[in-house]
């Protein structure tokens, strides 16, 4: 009794231990606990960390999100990272280059450039193609990638890292170092610098590197397709309703999983905080709000209500999970609809998107999203509590 007099904390712990206050009780277990085993999925437990949040695509170093309407193109899952921020992960990580300090140029497929005693330089007098690649083997399509180039000096033109072959978006580089992330769409990429225009060229580096950071991030590289980020107490993410959403390519529903979100829909139309799986064969997974304001779960070809209530411009938890025996959908942390019907769900599909149907196609959220997960298992009952009591507690 002496510790529920000294403080209101006290008291409350007091009464979560007793029983008595179920979700707070749950909201003491991290939720990144749900990927220990090495579930595949995302985590955004809220968006108040801007470590993790950037307004360019490839998340150039230096472009965190840090002002109230700012656009986000770029959010990085942590579900994977084990509590540890973008540093402490990427300097855990695998270097892939195998000649990160330019010192054998058999390393490396040179076009106009040199590389000798940690030196590269890349020189096009005329601006035709100039570059250093490597390339890379064995990476995991809709896998993310860091791309470093220390950039000592730039004397005419300017220099580009990237993938090769343009199947990535580049970062442009300048003096010092250049870096970016990159979502692999082959098993083989080339790390390559190379001259940025047609134009005359020379610029000396020092030093590259290709790590694979892990998890299923976000990004949407239309400037115009972006949600901002608003700040407060509990900062959140502000969808349109036109067109916002953030997209990953490395995450899809299987056989089993469980979805989550926690958001608002303003319009008096459809819209969707999450859409995975596709259409196509009936494969839909998604979380929203139907045309006439009810939370709705699609499911295969089924589209289930989760309240006959009209939920337009109300703060809501949505949680699906499913396994081979069927599905159940919660709202706000109670059991809506059941049945025992299998999954269509097979791994295939568009991009998962935070805003929209899969690929970021339609029935677009015009509202806010305040904190997100998915993985590929179904959550025991313990666990849908916690994930409530989390999400709720992200709203502001």
């Amino acid at each position: 009794m002496v510790g529920l007099r000294t403080s209101l904390a006290n008291r409350r712990r007091f009464v979560a231990l007793a029983g008595l206050d179920a979700n707070r009780f749950a909201n003491r277990i991290p939720l990144i606990s749900l990927f220990a085993s090495g579930e595949n999925g995302f985590l955004f437990d809220g968006f108040a960390d801007t470590g993790r949040l950037f307004d360019t695509a490839a998340a150039v170093s230096g472009s965190n999100v840090d002002g109230d309407g700012d656009a986000v193109a770029f959010a990085f899952d942590n579900s994977a990272w084990s509590g540890n921020s973008l540093a402490q992960v990427s300097a855990a990580a695998a270097q892939m280059l195998t000649d990160p300090g330019f010192d054998n140029a058999g390393s490396w497929t040179l076009t106009q450039a040199t590389v000798s005693s940690s030196v590269l330089t890349v020189n096009s007098p005329t601006g035709s193609y100039a570059a250093a690649v490597q390339n890379i083997a064995g990476l995991t399509v809709g896998a993310f990638y860091e791309l470093t180039a220390v950039v000592d000096s730039v004397t005419r033109g300017s220099p580009t890292l990237g993938f090769s072959g343009g199947s990535a978006a580049v970062v442009g580089a300048t003096v010092g170092t250049a870096k970016g992330y990159l979502a692999a769409t082959a098993t083989t990429h080339g790390w390559e610098l190379k001259r940025n225009q047609s134009v005359d060229t020379l610029f000396v580096a020092s030093s590259g590197t290709m790590k694979r950071i892990v998890g299923n991030h976000f990004t949407q590289a239309t400037a115009a397709n972006r949600p901002v980020w608003k700040t407060g107490a509990k900062p959140y993410l502000q969808f349109d309703g036109s067109n916002d959403c953030l997209l990953t390519p490395g995450w899809k529903p299987g056989q089993a999983a469980t979805v989550a979100v926690a958001f608002r829909h303003n319009a008096a139309a459809a819209g969707y905080a999450f859409g995975a799986g596709t259409a196509t064969g009936n494969k839909r997974l998604r979380l929203g709000i139907d045309a006439t304001g009810r939370p709705e779960l699609s499911y295969n070809d089924q589209f289930v209500k989760g309240s006959a209530s009209n939920f337009a411009g109300v703060d809501v938890v949505l949680i699906a999970t499913y396994d081979a025996t069927g599905y159940a959908l919660y709202l706000d942390g109670v059991q809506v609809a059941t049945a025992a019907l299998a999954p269509n769900m097979d791994g295939t599909g568009g991009q998962t998107c935070l805003g929209s149907t899969d690929g970021g196609g339609s029935s677009f959220l015009s509202g806010n999203v305040y904190a997100a997960l998915a993985l590929n298992r179904r959550a025991t009952p313990a666990e849908i509590a916690n994930i409530n009591a989390t999400l709720r507690n992200r709203i502001p």
